[in-house]
């Protein structure tokens, strides 16, 4: 579990403008008989741009959902009552930034908002980063024993057990992204109720945004490990590919909501590397989703370009952390 090292606090001040609960702006009303919701900050000692962030919502006993923008050109929308009011998030900019909080009621009519200015330390650099099996497998973050990692979403809980023994560089490739925090407050950018869910690489800039949704910038890309033993039946995990290129696996992944043997082979080859153990409903739950299609998306590269089968309401991972 990451460790948190400072905590920051700073009353969140009455907002004039803000954001409804699909993502969109509009006005909030202001309500002098209540204070403005507080937000506290607590830094990761390990990572400086890597933060929790809470909001008390005492004073506003019907709130049901939490939008928050990071300030950053990142969102996390209708977060739900017990798990929304804290979120941690890796900031993708450093420097001076507000972080807002939006609680709306069970109608999604806004009922506050909160505010948090605080400055964003750069992160040290990292070291070369592996891209390859040897290197990978020197990691030691895993081993041939099976992990398990909770992803929490703001549509439930998935449970997966990943594979080290079949697939070893590929599941050091999850869990590096995983324990960087690279995961947080990504969308499922792709879903289709036969076929698959896929996130890995996308945040969310709110309903109507253009664009809706921007790319992370990932590591370099791992070799393939398919044909391991695995298939692509319904429940597993697999890395996601560009193209025809088998050895462009990066951040992205799909879990199978069906069986999709042809996976297995392609071509390309679409390497297993875990299964969901716990919360095959929660994934059933995302799979059946409203989508649609042409929507605007900023690639990592700058460019533009438009995705079909998004939700279209976010459904955001809120952390994957290992159990």
């Amino acid at each position: 579990m990451p460790r948190f090292a400072a905590i920051l606090m700073l009353i969140g001040l009455a907002a004039s403008a803000g954001m409804s609960s699909d993502g969109c702006s509009f006005e909030v009303p202001t309500l002098p008989d209540r204070p403005a919701p507080t937000i506290t900050a607590e830094v990761d000692s390990d990572n400086s741009q890597r933060i929790k962030l809470s909001v008390d919502i005492n004073g506003y006993p019907e709130t049901r959902s939490i939008n928050w923008d990071f300030g950053d050109g990142s969102r996390a929308t209708g977060l739900p009552v017990g798990t929304g009011e804290s979120i941690t998030h890796t900031f993708v900019r450093a420097g001076p930034l507000t972080a807002q909080a939006y609680l709306f009621d069970g109608a999604g009519r806004s009922l506050a908002t909160g505010s948090l200015s605080l400055t964003v330390i750069p992160a040290p650099q990292p070291g070369p980063v592996s891209g390859t099996p040897d290197d990978a497998s020197t990691n030691d973050n895993t081993s041939n024993a099976p992990v398990r990692v909770r992803m929490r979403t703001n549509q439930g809980d998935i449970v997966l057990e990943l594979e080290p023994l079949v697939a070893p560089n590929t599941v050091a490739n999850f869990l590096q992204y995983a324990d960087d925090g690279h995961y947080n407050n990504v969308v499922f950018h792709r879903v289709v109720s036969d076929f698959v869910i896929q996130a890995g690489a996308f945040v969310s800039l709110g309903a109507g945004g253009n664009p809706r949704l921007r790319e992370l910038q990932g590591r370099a890309a791992i070799s393939s490990e398919a044909n391991n033993g695995r298939s692509n039946v319904r429940g597993t995990i697999a890395m996601a590919l560009r193209g025809q290129d088998a050895n462009s696996a990066t951040d992205q992944f799909f879990i199978n909501v069906v069986d999709n043997t042809f996976l297995d082979t392609g071509p390309p080859p679409f390497t297993v590397f875990g299964r969901v153990i716990d919360g095959l409903d929660t994934v059933d739950r995302i799979a059946n989703v409203m989508t649609e299609d042409a929507v605007p998306v900023e690639l990592n590269d700058g460019f533009a370009t438009t995705f079909d089968d998004v939700p279209v309401s976010d459904v955001t991972i809120l952390t994957v952390v290992r159990e």
